[in-house]
């Protein structure tokens, strides 16, 4: 049984499949009747109307300030101007300041490769288009297809369904947010963490379920697609969107997430000496030791707001937390919301320990909170309603970039 949970305003268009299957039966055998009456000796198929998510397209940035790399696919065709050109399975591509070399060839930007298999580039790969302009390569790929790449990219396949699907519809709007924010710059989103992660799925069917069944569905808040960020962990207290991406957002507000309390992020430390952390924040200038770290305040969650680092017989440095966590590497300093830093010495430095909880900014829906509520039954509309409060779920639709 479900529990009772104040869901988002869910508007869905009635489809042809809702018509019984008898009335189905019915037709068919009318429209076959007519056309042997009329003297047709066939019947001529029937084309349905491409989905907006076909028609919508999302430009990737594959490669920024690319030079040199093997690209490999099979029947892939180069569009240039108005010609076309066959290519190899395997070549070597050099992306110049004024052209594209391919095979010894010079091609003038704009360039654009295409085919109906799947292009690999360093080891990943990439469905749809190919283009190039000015050391840029992007991948111009259905907003669909896209979208299960990323949701497999994001969460394992074998999480609860409800689960997968709240992924992919906070993953669509998320994209949907940034083609609207880009319609003028030379891409819409990047493949990598610093957006959503994007490879590309070819055999994920749980996830390509996840992904037809909420076909369309975007976050909306006053009519327009949401900022639909998203975390690993919480840690069991959401963050306020302004104390990290300073801008005050009244549905990414912080609350108390009950559901990413138990998950293997919600306690983790890390270790690091000392003369790295100077070296890395770029601090201390190789004269000065670093002596102490103190938390200098914290958020309305709870998270460190910004550090005080202290060298011998200089003044406090005081650097802001998100960027301390970024440049000593996010994914071992998991999260700001920090419990305790320890010191130790060793060896004429110190090694400071840093225990937290949870993994990621902690604005948006958590991952594991999702896949926790899941679990426990809840469906994946109450799940975007318990983490973008004031939100409703509908169809949004704009014109394709191309």
């Amino acid at each position: 049984m479900k529990r009772t949970l104040s869901a988002t305003a869910r508007s869905v268009p009635v489809h042809l499949s809702s018509i019984p299957l008898s009335l189905h039966t019915f037709f068919s055998f009318l429209c076959v009747f007519l056309l042997w009456a009329t003297g047709c000796g066939t019947v001529a198929p029937v084309f349905r109307e491409p989905s907006e998510g076909e028609k919508t397209t999302v430009r990737v940035a594959v490669l920024r300030e690319a030079r040199e790399f093997t690209l490999e696919s099979e029947n892939a065709v180069l569009i240039h101007n108005s010609d076309t050109e066959k290519l190899p399975s395997e070549i070597n591509i050099s992306v110049e300041e004024e052209c594209v070399r391919i095979a010894n060839r010079q091609y003038l930007y704009p360039v654009r490769i295409k085919s109906d298999n799947p292009f690999v580039i360093n080891g990943k790969k990439y469905y749809g288009d190919l283009r190039f302009i000015k050391g840029l390569v992007f991948n111009v790929v259905p907003l669909e297809v896209y979208l299960q790449g990323v949701v497999a990219s994001e969460v394992a396949e074998d999480w609860p369904e409800e689960a997968l699907k709240a992924q992919a519809v906070v993953s669509r709007t998320y994209a949907y947010g940034r083609i609207l924010s880009n319609r003028d710059g030379k891409y819409d989103i990047e493949d990598t963490e610093m957006h959503q992660k994007y490879v590309y799925a070819e055999r994920a069917p749980r996830i390509a379920d996840a992904v037809s069944a909420t076909e369309g569905l975007v976050i909306l808040y006053e009519g327009r697609p949401i900022e639909a960020f998203f975390h690993s962990s919480s840690g069991g207290i959401t963050e306020n969107c302004g104390d990290v991406f300073q801008r005050d957002i009244q549905y990414l507000r912080a609350f108390p997430d009950p559901y990413s309390v138990d998950n293997e992020y919600f306690l983790w430390q890390y270790s690091i000496e000392g003369e790295n952390i100077a070296y890395t924040l770029d601090l201390g200038n190789g004269s000065m030791r670093l002596t102490d770290i103190r938390i200098g305040g914290k958020t309305g969650s709870g998270r460190v707001s910004h550090f005080i680092l202290e060298f011998n017989g200089k003044e406090p440095h005081i650097v802001k937390g998100n960027s301390m966590r970024l440049l000593l590497g996010p994914k071992d300093f998991k999260s700001l919301f920090l419990l305790s830093i320890d010191k130790m010495k060793k060896e004429g430095d110190s090694v400071y320990t840093f225990t937290g909880r949870g993994y990621g900014h902690g604005v948006g829906m958590s991952q594991l909170g999702a896949r926790a509520m899941a679990y426990q039954g809840f469906s994946f509309d109450q799940i975007i309603a318990f983490y973008y409060r004031g939100s409703r779920l509908d169809n949004y639709r704009f014109s394709s970039n191309g």
